[in-house]
């Protein structure tokens, strides 16, 4: 028997120290790149350029984590969290949409990885390169279909029809 084919993602991609990514961080992923793509194209651009500032994200963490300092944020701490980091994010794309609550609280139930009854630093680092890796395999999937859609596959398909 012959092996199967090999994946078209990226060979660094599966160094990564996850094997697969959960269903519900890839539904959450994919209400974040929805709202991503819904953004004004200049705002679209300017959040490319954007890179994370880990002091940055530490301090909006510690702020966040005031009130228990366990490292662990809860609900409503990780909604404090992520309302400081959306914050910065408009400051930096001079994007004037409003806080989208529920794509939070998505986010709040999707990427409790460590099992701490809330989200983590680690989390937080295990989200980014989930993250990283579901585009990875959005990329090649467009790759993929760019391929299909050579001349020749657009004549098969003005054919079908």
């Amino acid at each position: 028997m012959s092996a199967p084919p090999s994946s078209p993602i990226p060979t660094a991609s599966r160094r990564l120290r996850f094997p697969t990514v959960p269903k519900a961080f890839r539904e959450y992923f994919a209400k974040a790149v929805a709202v991503h793509k819904s953004l004004p194209e200049e705002v679209r651009q300017k959040a490319l350029k954007l890179q994370i500032d880990e002091k940055k994200r530490d301090a909006h963490f510690e702020e966040a984590d005031a009130n228990s300092k366990d490292g662990v944020l809860d609900a409503d701490e990780y909604k404090k969290y992520t309302e400081l980091e959306f914050k910065d994010f408009c400051d930096f794309t001079g994007a004037t949409i409003p806080y989208d609550d529920d794509l939070h609280k998505a986010g709040f139930a999707a990427i409790q990885f460590e099992g701490k009854k809330g989200v983590t630093k680690k989390d937080l680092e295990t989200a980014e390169e989930m993250g990283a890796k579901v585009l990875q395999e959005m990329k090649a999937a467009a790759d993929l279909w760019k391929l299909d859609k050579t001349e020749e596959g657009k004549k098969e398909e003005e054919e079908e029809n």
